[in-house]
Parts: C-alpha cells; structure tokens; sequence
C-alpha cells in the first residue's frame, strides 16, 4: 500500500516523473519527485519481493536497482476525489536508473 506524504496534494498529480528510494530498513521505501525536492509516497515491499531480490538476507544495491527497473517501471494509482475518479501514473526516471547502474558497474 501506498502512504501519501501528508503535505500531498493528491488532485495536482496526474504524470510524474519519480525516484525510489529504500529507507535504513530494507522494507521501508520511499517515492519521491525527479528532482528530489519532496517525499510524495512511502511503501514496503511485501516479504515474497524481498526474499527474491534478497541475498542471504540482504538487499544490496544491484539488486535494489533490479527490483526498481523490473517492478516499478511505471506505476498507475486510480483515486477518488469528491467523488471524481482519477489516475495518477508515476514513471520511474530511467536516466537516474541507468546512471546509478553505470555508476555501480564502474564501482565493482
């Protein structure tokens, strides 16, 4: 489930650009905007998703870039407000996702 940041105002969103970010813990993640200027969503990843992703236990950072690029590539929410039905759909920013590949394979 998706938690809205409580400052969102839900009916301006109709496209955005995100970022995904996953918090201290490995379940606790995070939606913000391209730019990173606000936090838009907060989520965990259920626990089957973890354990595929996870090696012996743990998240690493490769990994995480997979779980995003193959999971979260594009995200639609449908949203009552006053009754109106909208969709919101979030792409995840590709360029940010391949250059934090790059950076990751330069790196190992």
């Amino acid at each position: 489930m998706l938690i809205p940041n409580s400052d969102l105002q839900l009916g301006d969103i109709r496209e955005q650009d995100v970022r995904v970010f996953r918090g201290n813990a490995d379940r606790g993640w995070s939606i913000t905007s391209r730019n990173q200027s606000e936090t838009l969503f907060s989520f965990d990843i259920p626990q089957e998703m973890f354990d595929f992703y996870a090696d012996g236990g743990e998240l690493r950072h490769a990994r995480a870039l997979d779980l995003k690029a193959e999971n979260m590539g594009t995200i639609q929410l449908i949203i009552t407000i006053h009754e109106r039905v909208r969709v919101i759909t979030l792409r995840l920013d590709k360029d940010w996702i391949d250059t934090l590949r790059k950076k990751n394979k330069d790196q190992g």
